[in-house]
């Protein structure tokens, strides 16, 4: 009796092992759209969609309508499908496609067995043994897909088959298809270098999943728009910013990626050249200054085979010396500075005066201690800084036996802005190098401007802003043209009013965050304010 137990036991294992097995994916097996002779002519089943979903086959939108771009997890396909009303059901049911996730494609020949009918259209089919691990924002599809099937169960095709087998008519094809997924918004950016302290950025939008048509609101920081509504906008940055893309779909299912716009800035700079004053022993520099904070490096050339890359050079001889900086984007900017060689005038701070007179002009007085050689003196000024002077003067200075004399010099064509000067006395003899002085600073004060208008608050947020007018109530004779304006919006207005309060708040809305111009004109002249939008 135990023997026969014995028997029972071994042929129960050997149908469990031996049995076909169901619901799984047999890459190795043919691939049934390489027959020649499908036509699937018998429209008893077709499919109508695909999406992800858990193992049960219950869409994850269900629960995520949205999702992480670059978040990977462990995800099923569904199938649905539908059937003609004289559909008895489907035997030896195989699927066939090429499947893509991402960058990636596999063959896929999924073997389901026995197919139900379904004439309402809700007939699902989960690919239950074949778990996709899906990152979000990755596209996933299918390419070619085929279902085919046999009328009858009298043949078993689940471990082998020949094209013969499914009949010719049993199939449905179509071209491919997407699979519906949670909403994924993502975009990348590319920059140019910059021009004119802006850099050009351009976003590629990779928003999928949800339900297209979409429908996108961007949102930038530091640039030279606010918002845009473009799939793929070009936008100018100012600077390091950020930028925002909100998406809504076609279901009303609203998701939003936001990143830091890092891009190259300005490789702007100002030197300050030390001339050679040395005749035997070279002792020129440079000093570079950069508005950049990036890491930059340096490239340096110069006369007699002169290399370096450093920020700044030192121990140099007369000649031209040229510069490129390099950003670790691989934007660059070259300059070309030279060095003079020329002996320093006897002329120091004790000697060399120079004073903003009541006229607004400056008066410069400088003192040559030795005998003067002849020849005559350049009076040069540079603007807010010793790098650029440019020549405003020159007096003559006939030889003369005499141990010392005093010069004199009147600059009246200043600049109209607040700036710091900077004076230097070059003397050029008739022969050899000249000679320079040290300079000397002068500060030029702003001007007074006389203001009637006043813009309130400022900054501002919102659309809280009115004009105040500070001048005599009698004055103001009542229409006022104002005008305002922003890189990206302008706004002209007339009004009759004699209140010197006049509201904004009416306009201001339109303008994005930044600076915003109002011109003012009141019948005797024109006023420009310039105010903040926060």
């Amino acid at each position: 009796m135990q023997h026969k137990y014995i028997i029972l036991f071994y042929i129960l294992v050997f149908f469990i092992f031996t049995k076909p097995g169901y619901s799984q994916n047999q890459a190795h097996l043919l691939d049934l759209r390489t027959c020649t002779s499908k036509n699937c002519t018998s429209n008893n089943y077709n499919i109508v969609g695909f999406y992800l979903s858990d193992i049960n086959g219950t869409p994850i939108t269900n629960s995520l309508l949205t999702c992480t771009a670059g978040v990977e997890q462990s995800v099923y396909i569904t199938l649905t499908y539908q059937s003609n009303s004289n559909s008895s059901g489907a035997h030896n049911v195989r699927f066939f496609a090429d499947f893509i996730v991402g960058e990636t494609t596999q063959f896929l020949n999924y073997y389901f067995g026995i197919l139900a009918p379904s004439d309402s259209g809700a007939g699902t089919l989960t690919l239950s043994n074949f778990p996709v691990n899906w990152i979000c924002g990755s596209e996933i599809s299918f390419v070619n897909p085929l279902l085919a099937w046999t009328t009858n169960a009298t043949s078993d095709h689940s471990l082998g088959y020949n094209c013969n087998d499914y009949p010719g008519g049993q199939c449905q094809y179509q071209s491919g298809l997407v699979i519906e997924s949670p909403l994924a918004v993502y975009f990348d950016y590319s920059y140019t270098c910059p021009t004119a302290n802006e850099t050009p950025v351009s976003f590629a939008n990779n928003t999928n999943g949800g339900r297209g048509p979409y429908q996108f609101l961007w949102s930038f920081t530091n640039a030279s728009l606010s918002t845009s509504n473009e799939v793929n906008p070009t936008v100018h940055y100012y600077g390091a910013g950020s930028a925002t893309l909100e998406t809504t779909d076609a279901n009303g299912t609203v998701s939003t990626y936001t990143t830091s716009i890092n891009i190259p800035t300005s490789l702007g700079h100002t030197a300050a050249v030390l001339h050679q004053t040395d005749g035997d022993i070279p002792n020129g520099a440079i000093e570079l200054t950069t508005s950049s904070t990036e890491d930059l490096s340096y490239f340096w050339t110069g006369p007699n085979g002169f290399t370096g890359d450093e920020k700044n050079i030192s121990g140099l001889s007369e000649g031209i010396y040229e510069v490129t900086i390099l950003d670790p984007y691989g934007c660059s900017s070259t300059s070309a500075f030279e060095i003079e060689y020329y002996i320093i005038l006897p002329i120091t701070s004790d000697n060399i005066h120079a004073k903003l007179n009541e006229n607004k002009a400056v008066d410069l007085s400088w003192t040559f201690p030795g005998k003067q050689e002849s020849g005559h003196f350049k009076i040069e000024r540079g603007i807010n800084g010793v790098t650029a002077f440019r020549t405003v003067g020159v007096i003559a200075a006939a030889s003369e036996l005499v141990e010392r004399r005093t010069f004199f010099f009147s600059d009246d064509k200043l600049p109209t802005y607040s700036c710091s000067l900077y004076y230097r006395i070059k003397f050029l003899p008739l022969s050899g190098p000249p000679y320079y002085s040290s300079a000397i600073k002068v500060e030029i004060p702003p001007v007074p401007i006389e203001r009637n208008w006043i813009a309130l608050p400022n900054p501002f947020q919102g659309n809280r802003l009115h004009l105040t007018y500070l001048g005599d109530p009698k004055r103001l004779k009542g229409l006022v043209h104002i005008r305002l304006s922003s890189p990206t919006s302008s706004f002209s207005m007339e009004l009759t009013t004699k209140d010197i309060h006049i509201s904004l708040e009416h306009v201001i809305y339109n303008f994005a965050k930044g600076v915003v111009i109002i011109e003012v004109l009141d019948g005797e002249k024109v006023e420009i304010l310039k105010v903040l939008k926060r």
